[in-house]
């Protein structure tokens, strides 16, 4: 089967070209296209089956490791992007002081979801998590 190549561009900007996520989308792909070539259209429809399954499993293995406070944390750090976010601007989006949250950061971190890219930030380790976040912590309000 051939793909569009504007099919072709609109994969990676869904993707951010991380490798699980290239496979879920190239498999969603595959599936949903009729025809060839593919087109933006079938990468479009296919998205949304790859981002329902991308929640349903990958993310929320993730979200369900984290304690209530990391959870905290990681939807205040999803408020504000993802990342990189300063120590300073996720406690004051928890309204606690930096110390508090620095205990925070250090457990997601040492659960494989968030690193620092340099002294004082911190982001997520995986692309779209923090979409995640937003959806899932709109429902739960």
């Amino acid at each position: 089967m051939a793909i569009s190549n504007a099919a072709v561009d609109e994969i990676p900007a869904e993707t951010e070209c991380y490798p699980f996520f290239l496979q879920v989308w190239g498999h969603h792909v595959w599936e949903t296209a009729e025809t060839s070539p593919v087109s933006v259209e079938d990468v479009r429809v296919a998205a949304q089956q790859a981002r329902q399954y991308l929640d349903s499993g990958f993310f929320n293995v993730r979200y369900q490791r984290l304690s209530e406070r990391q959870r905290d944390y990681a939807f205040a750090l999803a408020r504000l992007g993802g990342g990189p976010a300063t120590s300073k601007h996720l406690a004051e989006e928890l309204a606690i002081a930096v110390e508090q949250a620095a205990a925070m950061r250090a457990g997601l971190i040492a659960k494989g979801l968030a690193y620092s890219p340099s002294r004082g930030l911190v982001a997520f380790t995986v692309p779209k998590f923090d979409e995640y976040l937003r959806r899932i912590e709109s429902s739960l309000e």
